[in-house]
């Protein structure tokens, strides 16, 4: 695994190469605090991801906002792997949000992130770049984004009314997964402290889903 984990941080893994499970607990502690910090003050915190001496460190932590948080350094730096983020609940029904947003999906494809995971407390949700697959960095043009964003919107406009929030969750798999396919993104998902599951592997670019 800690082959694999090093040509996954520096953007080599091709498809049939993607494991089935992607152990990401080097980072528990680092994230773990974090996550404290983001539910306690009610704000996202976020960091770097960085194979550091063999293993994934967090490093440039920083404070944002309740809607978002960037990163406070320059994604060229050396060893940067991508970025790890804290979602707070969703506003409009104070379930954990699924999975990643419009904002992480632009900023995860611009960066030219390897390795990208964000937690909504619960659970843990991973963006991987697939050498063959996934889109060259590139800024997402604002007609692209601004459709992303409908996709979101239509979304949690579906789901009012559900206050399981199952419906909420459901159709922000659906997005999550439809933006990995266009990006060529593998997603994968887990709770808190386990390996990830891969539940969405991408096809090489010129193929076709049948």
């Amino acid at each position: 695994m800690r082959d694999i984990l090093q040509r996954l941080c520096q953007g080599q893994l091709r498809v049939g190469e993607l494991p089935r499970l992607l152990e990401v607990w080097d980072l528990e502690t680092g994230f773990g605090r974090l996550r404290e910090s983001a539910f306690e003050k009610s704000v996202e915190w976020g960091g770097c991801v960085v194979w550091e001496s063999d293993r994934l460190r967090i490093r440039h932590t920083a404070r944002g906002s309740p809607s978002g948080v960037g990163a406070a350094c320059d994604s060229g730096h050396a060893g940067y792997a991508g970025f790890v983020h804290v979602h707070l609940p969703h506003p409009e029904t104070g379930k954990p949000y699924l999975g990643f947003s419009e904002r992480d999906f632009r900023a995860t494809l611009a960066d030219g992130d390897k390795l990208s995971l964000v937690t909504n407390g619960e659970e843990v949700f991973g963006l991987v770049r697939v050498a063959g697959a996934t889109l060259a960095p590139q800024v997402a043009g604002s007609a692209e984004f601004a459709e992303w964003e409908g996709m979101y919107d239509d979304c949690v406009a579906a789901a009012r009314g559900d206050p399981s929030g199952r419906a909420l969750n459901d159709g922000l798999w659906k997005v999550n997964r439809e933006l990995c396919k266009r990006l060529g993104f593998a997603f994968y998902q887990g709770a808190w402290g386990e390996p990830l599951r891969r539940v969405y592997a991408p096809l090489p670019r010129g193929r076709v889903e049948r």
